[in-house]
């Protein structure tokens, strides 16, 4: 389960109506699409271990122990059971026209979009709303940063 920030022709046409997309602008993009990356990563990754979690608490067999686990709520981000959707959080920028945020796992997907016995526990989504505006702040100084090079 992937989310992708584009730069979409509605984009492209917005910044064209500036002029050009310069190499320095598209460089820009670029190394935005990496710091955003990093931030979206690290505020999910901090959700999944430490954000408050309002599901049910029950036990579970690990590696031969026995653990009490609190699960998430609906709409929460997923709690950390094994580490695997944890560690599957990750991002790949794809030149300065594409930026893709997600997990590598499969149920990654499940736990984005829900099942018919699941509720979604969208972690990716929530990310990128809280950090909607960081988002546009991240391209904005980066661009102004390449074309003052």
């Amino acid at each position: 389960m992937a989310i992708k920030i584009t730069i979409d022709a509605q984009s492209r046409k917005a910044i064209a109506s500036l002029g050009f997309i310069s190499k320095r602008a598209k460089e820009g993009i670029r190394a935005a699409f990496y710091d955003i990356g990093r931030d979206l990563r690290k505020d999910i990754r901090n959700d999944i271990l430490f954000a408050p979690k309002s599901g049910r608490t029950y036990l579970v067999r690990l590696k031969g122990r026995i653990k009490r686990h609190k699960s998430s709520a609906p709409g929460e981000t997923a709690a950390n059971l094994t580490g695997k959707y944890f560690n599957s959080i990750d991002y790949n920028v794809k030149g300065s026209n594409q930026l893709e945020f997600g997990s590598r796992v499969i149920h990654g997907k499940f736990l984005e979009e829900g099942t018919r016995r699941m509720k979604p526990r969208p972690g990716l989504g929530n990310s990128i709303r809280k950090k909607e505006s960081e988002i546009e702040q991240y391209l904005a100084a980066a661009i102004k940063r390449n074309l003052r090079k």
